[in-house]
């Protein structure tokens, strides 16, 4: 290995390295590139795969994929990360929607006296294998939320790629944004219920958003299948309602029935209220506008509103 002048060391070029790198070239190339389970017949007999879906969307405030990306604090990330990777080995079309947090989850120390001390170590997504979603002609990729009282919420699209699998992760962390609006995604399940109810909105409502930006940019399908890991991006369902009104021309009971249509899906994780930490099962009027019912289970809901709260909180779920 030679130096030059007091940069990077000049790789060897001898014809076995350089033959090792090209072989490492060409079996990432295959990997990427080639069928693999999903689209050899994902094991049935028959080999016809035309019903099965052309993209899953898979929506998580974490995701476990690797240290040098702190997205996590665990098991639930883990379980996510390992889901995108089994994807990408077995050629399954998940794209990955989560939050790009500025200090991810914190560290733990002991003192001398045994207690606990925590620091968030701040990421710098320009010194990770990140990318940011650009447009056509070189322009950051925002997607936006409205927020009580006219305000709005900005967010760009970070984009890591783990194997064959896309993972979008919207950060808030732009100059559009106000200064408390930059702090939406500054920890992982920190703050007030007000802040990870933010934290949630924008993964639910911005997260399709992103995903609709993705196709468009990279030609990719659509997702005909929305997962939730757990409830945090329930608000995805009102995301997904909306635009069955606009687009379609659904009125609100139709778009509801046609979204509430569950397709069932194994679990892997036990559901339960408590998965979305501090953050109720209902929308606040002070957080995004007002809405008939504060509970599934009050009595001066109407039916309407009581499947709405259900619908769009049922956390665990697989939505065609």
């Amino acid at each position: 290995m030679r130096w030059v002048g007091t940069g990077w060391p000049r790789w060897p070029q001898t014809p076995s390295f350089v033959a090792r790198v090209q072989a490492a070239t060409d079996d990432l190339h295959q990997y990427l590139a080639a069928p693999l389970w999903y689209q050899s017949g994902a094991g049935r007999p028959d080999g016809d795969v035309s019903d099965l879906p052309h993209a899953v969307a898979y929506f998580s405030p974490e995701f476990g994929v690797t240290s040098v990306l702190p997205q996590y604090s665990g098991g639930l990330g883990i379980l996510a990360g390992d889901h995108l990777k089994s994807a990408s080995d077995l050629g399954v079309p998940i794209v990955g929607v989560g939050l790009m947090y500025g200090a991810g989850y914190f560290n733990q120390s002991l003192t001398r006296d045994g207690w606990q001390v925590e620091t968030y170590p701040l990421v710098d997504p320009d010194g990770l294998p990140l990318s940011m979603l650009r447009e056509p002609d070189g322009a950051a990729v925002r997607v936006s939320v409205d927020l009580p009282g006219g305000r709005v919420l900005y967010a760009a699209v970070w984009k890591a790629d783990v194997g064959r699998v896309p993972l979008l992760m919207l950060d808030s962390n732009v100059p559009e944004n106000d200064e408390l609006a930059r702090r939406v995604t500054d920890r992982l399940y920190g703050g007030s219920g007000e802040h990870r109810l933010q934290q949630e909105l924008l993964l639910g409502i911005g997260g399709v958003r992103a995903l609709r930006v993705w196709s468009r940019l990279s030609g990719a399908p659509a997702p005909e299948v929305y997962h939730t890991n757990e409830g945090h991006a329930g608000f995805l369902g009102l995301e997904r309602i909306r635009e069955l009104m606009a687009e379609v021309g659904l009125t609100f009971p139709e778009a509801l029935r046609r979204y509430g249509r569950r397709r069932s899906s194994p679990r892997t994780r036990r559901c339960r209220r408590a998965s979305t930490g501090s953050t109720p099962p209902w929308w606040s009027s002070t957080s995004v506008g007002p809405t008939p019912c504060r509970a599934s289970r009050s009595r001066r809901c109407s039916p309407l509103a009581r499947r709405t709260t259900r619908a769009a909180t049922r956390p665990c779920s697989t939505w065609r």
